[in-house]
């Protein structure tokens, strides 16, 4: 072979292997990029879910006022009456809900049974916030399983002039947030 074709062939496949290089490292340079990507939307998605999630519950937190200022509310439940109990908190949840402010409302007495549930739980329901507000007399916010749902909620301590009387909560399904 002539020295002129070795040093072609030889020029050739050094273009090609150095082409191969270049290819290769492209591949991995987009599949790089690719996973930047990924992590920032997620990330974005995330910052975007939290803002979601603090706006809901200032929202909620604001309208625990529908049910502490429930003066006849209040007072079915410090009576016990279960009929009276709906008949007053009821009001509240429909306007709460109209506006879609909440999409379920909880109500327990200071027992901590579960007097007012609309909607109707869809099964085991963790009150688990509505609990710790009434014990630690102060309002608790959370995401929290209630039936087979995540939920936003804010649980608040119910007073009749100055004694605890029970705990209620707002929520608001995540799907819907």
């Amino acid at each position: 072979m002539l020295l002129r074709s070795r040093i072609i062939l030889g020029a050739c496949s050094a273009l090609i292997a150095l082409g191969a290089s270049l290819t290769t490292l492209g591949h991995f340079s987009h599949i790089e990029g690719e996973k930047r990507l990924v992590a920032s939307i997620l990330e974005s998605e995330e910052v975007l879910w939290r803002q979601i999630v603090r706006t809901r519950l200032t929202e909620m937190q604001a309208n625990t006022l529908a049910l502490s200022r429930n003066r006849n509310g209040l007072s079915a439940l410090r009576g016990g009456n279960l009929s009276n109990i709906r008949d007053e908190f009821l009001p509240s949840y429909n306007r709460l809900s109209t506006r879609n402010v909440v999409d379920r409302l909880r109500v327990i007495d200071r027992s901590g049974k579960l007097v007012f549930a609309e909607p109707a739980l869809e099964g085991a329901s963790a009150l688990t916030l509505l609990h710790a507000a009434l014990n630690e007399r102060q309002v608790k916010t959370g995401i929290m399983k209630d039936g087979a749902k995540l939920v936003i909620a804010v649980a608040t301590p119910l007073y009749v002039r100055g004694q605890l009387v029970g705990a209620g909560m707002l929520g608001q399904n995540l799907e819907y947030a």
